[in-house]
C-alpha cells in the first residue's frame, strides 16, 4: 500500500510542479528580473498548489474508494499536505541550488529525511511497546504516511526565508504565461519520466490474475525496486549539481563539447554503480528482509533502466 500510494504521489508531483522549476532556471538568468521570475513563479505554484489541494481534499473519499481503499479517505487527506508543502519547497530548493548555497541545500534535505526515518523508527518500533494491549489510533501505514507529513512540514517551515513572495516586483501576467509555456512541455516529459519510474508500481496488482497474492508481490517488487536506489541517488545528486550548470554554460561556443565530456563521466560513473551493485549482490540483498529475495532477478534491469533515464534526462 505504501509503495502503490507513493508511485501516485509522484505523478501527481509533476501536475502541481507544472515544470516550475526548470522554468525558474531558464527565465532567471536574465538578471534584470531574476527577483520578479522566483516571485512570480511561487505565486503561481501558490495559487494552483492551493487549488488542487481543495479539490483532493473535497473528494477524498471518492478518491478513496476509486483507489480500493474506501476506509481511508484519510490516507489521500494526509497525501494531499504533503503534495503542498513539497510543492511549495520545490522552488525555494531551485533557488538554493541557483545561488550555490549547497550548505543549506544539503542540510535542509537531511534533515527532511532524519525526521521522516525518525518519526517511522519511533511510530513502528517504539509506539507500539508503549500503548500496551490497547488498540493504535492509526495503522502501522498510516503512521509511515504521517511521518512523511510532519518532515515535509517541518522542512518547508525552515524554508520560510526563502518563501518571499513578491520580492522584486509586481504580479506579472505575461511574464507566468512565458514560464507555463515553457514548462509545459517539460510536465509532458516529466510524465513520460514518471511512467518509466513509477507505473509499476501502480500497476502491478491490476497485472497480477491471482489478486490473493497481488499485494504480496506488489511488496516484494517494491523492497527490491529499494536496492536499485543507489543509481537513482547518483542520477537525482547529478541533476541537481548539473541542471544550474548547464543553463549558465548553454550559451558559450564550446558548451556542446563541454556537455558531451560531462556525459562520458556520468555514464562511466553510472557503469561502476550498476556493476558494483551486481557483484556485490550477496551482500546487498541482507539490506532488504529474506522474504523479498525472490524478485532480486529485477535489480539489473531496475538499475539499467535507471542509468537509461539518467542519460536522457541529462541531456
Amino acid at each position: 500500500m505504501v509503495s502503490e500510494f507513493y508511485a501516485y504521489i509522484t505523478f501527481l508531483m509533476v501536475v502541481y510542479a507544472l515544470g516550475m522549476e526548470t522554468a525558474f532556471f531558464h527565465f532567471s538568468n536574465k538578471k534584470e528580473r531574476h527577483e520578479n521570475v522566483y516571485g512570480n513563479g511561487l505565486t503561481t505554484l501558490l495559487c494552483t498548489t492551493g487549488f488542487f489541494t481543495i479539490i483532493l481534499l473535497l473528494f477524498s473519499t471518492p478518491i478513496a474508494s476509486a483507489l480500493g481503499y474506501p476506509d481511508h479517505a484519510d490516507y489521500v487527506r494526509w497525501f494531499a499536505w504533503i503534495l503542498a508543502f513539497d510543492t511549495m519547497s520545490t522552488l525555494p530548493f531551485a533557488r538554493l541550488r541557483q545561488q550555490n548555497k549547497a550548505m543549506r541545500f544539503a542540510l535542509l534535505k537531511l534533515l527532511g529525511i532524519f525526521i521522516n526515518i525518525g518519526l517511522n523508527l519511533f511510530f513502528l518500533l517504539v509506539l507500539p511497546s508503549l500503548q500496551d494491549n490497547h488498540a493504535p489510533a492509526v495503522s502501522g501505514i498510516g503512521y509511515v504516511f504521517i511521518a512523511n507529513l510532519v518532515a515535509s512540514g517541518v522542512t518547508l517551515l525552515f524554508l520560510l526565508p526563502e518563501l518571499r513572495l513578491m520580492k522584486g516586483g509586481s504580479f506579472s501576467f505575461p511574464l507566468v504565461k512565458e514560464m507555463l509555456i515553457y514548462g509545459f512541455p517539460l510536465l509532458i516529459a516529466g510524465f513520460a519520466g514518471m511512467i518509466n519510474e513509477t507505473l509499476d508500481r501502480a500497476i502491478l496488482k491490476y497485472l497480477i490474475t491471482d489478486k490473493s497474492i497481488a499485494m504480496q508481490q506488489l511488496g516484494i517488487y517494491s523492497a527490491c525496486y529499494k536496492l536499485s536506489i543507489l543509481m537513482t541517488l547518483f542520477v537525482q545528486t547529478f541533476r541537481y549539481a548539473a541542471d544550474p550548470f548547464y543553463f549558465s554554460q548553454h550559451h558559450k561556443e564550446n558548451s556542446k563539447p563541454l556537455f558531451a565530456r560531462v556525459m562520458n563521466y556520468f555514464v562511466l560513473a553510472g557503469c561502476f554503480i550498476f556493476l558494483g551493485v551486481m557483484f556485490y549482490m550477496d551482500i546487498i540483498k541482507h539490506f532488504i528482509g529474506e522474504q523479498y529475495h525472490g524478485g532480486l532477478n529485477v535489480v539489473p534491469i531496475l538499475l539499467a533502466a535507471n542509468l537509461f533515464l539518467g542519460i536522457y534526462l541529462s541531456t
